[in-house]
């Protein structure tokens, strides 16, 4: 059994529509969103051959969507994920400018200024040098000591004010040399690659999109043929077996086939049984090929089964 709207049941030990149960109801409710005039009971006879026919393309569409709505959420991700990258990115990149014009002003500071410079970095050994000096006019080590410790304190508090009171003055100086400096490069290229990843996605969200108005264009199409098939109609209704097209097919499979039940080899009590069940396929309910003999028993088992 290879038709795509069956599926062999181990519980039921036959092959069975894939529509059964609550999928027929799901399909159903998104047949009728797509087509508000497929307006038709889906338990019906007709309602099952409706359904059989629209599934796989109902299959697709809901495969299409779900796969849609994941774009969608991942798009709404990525975007929100791109906007803080470039929150971040715009701090980081505040952030090395800083740096780079405090760096900047700082040396602009030590070549304009080498006194001030030699001074800030020589206060220890200058502060040593009162120490000494003090020791060798008052020869007293109390004394001399803390007279290099305060020398050293003060002479560095006051090298480095002046050195960061000259660094200060020399930034705008500083951010003039460095204007035009790119600081974010590196930052960018993980914006652009973002950027590209959403572009990506929102090109499949668009092919995705014309994919479900394409597929709602054709049920809508094929629910309209299949709901304006007299024939099918009427191959389909209670009147099937009364009237003269079946009547003809029966007696020539009457007349062509072994008045004999094909399963049990009955001979009495015999009916003409469509191989394939009429509610399934209506399409083949008026060839002779799709007819066998069985007997009243037989039929009855067989019921509504290939």
């Amino acid at each position: 059994m290879t038709d795509k709207p069956y599926k062999f049941s181990k519980k039921a030990g036959r092959y069975i529509s894939k529509t059964q149960t609550g999928n027929r109801e799901y399909y159903y409710k998104l047949l009728s969103t797509i087509e508000p005039l497929a307006d038709f009971d889906p338990n019906s006879t007709y309602g099952k051959h409706i359904m059989k026919k629209t599934l796989p393309d109902l299959r697709e569409h809901k495969r299409i969507n779900q796969t849609l709505t994941e774009y969608k959420n991942a798009l709404s991700t990525q975007s929100r994920n791109l906007t803080q990258l470039q929150i971040n990115n715009e701090r980081e990149e505040n952030y090395r400018k800083s740096n780079a014009i405090e760096e900047r002003a700082a040396k602009i500071a030590i070549q304009k200024n080498p006194i001030v410079v030699f001074l800030k970095k020589r206060a220890f050994i200058i502060s040593i040098a009162f120490g000494l000096l003090s020791y060798i006019n008052q020869e007293q080590l109390s004394t001399s000591f803390w007279i290099f410790i305060g020398s050293y304190i003060g002479l560095t508090i006051l090298m480095n004010s002046l050195f960061n009171s000259i660094k200060r003055s020399q930034l705008q100086a500083a951010e003039n040399e460095l204007k035009g400096t790119d600081f974010g490069l590196d930052l960018r290229v993980k914006e652009w690659s973002k950027k590209r990843e959403i572009q990506y996605k929102k090109e499949e969200i668009r092919k995705l999109s014309e994919q479900l108005l394409i597929i709602e264009g054709e049920i809508r199409n094929q629910a309209h043929e299949l709901l304006n098939e007299d024939k099918l109609k009427f191959i389909l209704s209670d009147q099937f077996y009364n009237s003269t097209d079946w009547k003809q097919v029966r007696e020539q499979a009457l007349s062509t086939q072994k008045n004999i039940c094909v399963e049990c080899g009955a001979t009495d009590n015999l009916a003409v049984d469509h191989i394939y069940p009429r509610s399934k396929f209506p399409d083949k309910a008026l060839e002779l090929s799709n007819t066998q003999i069985l007997c009243l028993r037989c039929n009855s088992s067989k019921g509504n089964r290939i």
